[in-house]
């Protein structure tokens, strides 16, 4: 049988090469993960204010409603009396 030899050293990437690769892809990742945890946290932020917002304003609106809906009674009221 023949016997195979393995490329020269310097041919073939270390392994300590490809280690430091995966290390900066996890760095990258984990950079990367903590930006969308902060990205989530202020989205979620804004969507409970907008949210209390728009209740603020429903409940702003519905008075609004309420106070017309009473003028127009006391007018058509009015002019029934005369």
């Amino acid at each position: 049988m023949e016997e195979r030899s393995a490329p020269p050293a310097e041919s073939r990437p270390s392994v300590e090469a490809h280690l430091q690769a995966l290390e900066r892809q996890v760095e990258a990742l984990v950079a990367r993960c903590l930006a969308l945890e902060e990205e989530n946290r202020l989205l979620k932020a804004t969507q409970a204010s907008l949210a209390e917002e728009r209740s603020r304003l429903a409940r702003k609106n519905d008075l609004a409603r309420a106070r017309v809906e009473s003028a127009l009674m006391r007018l058509k009221a009015m002019e029934r009396e005369r």
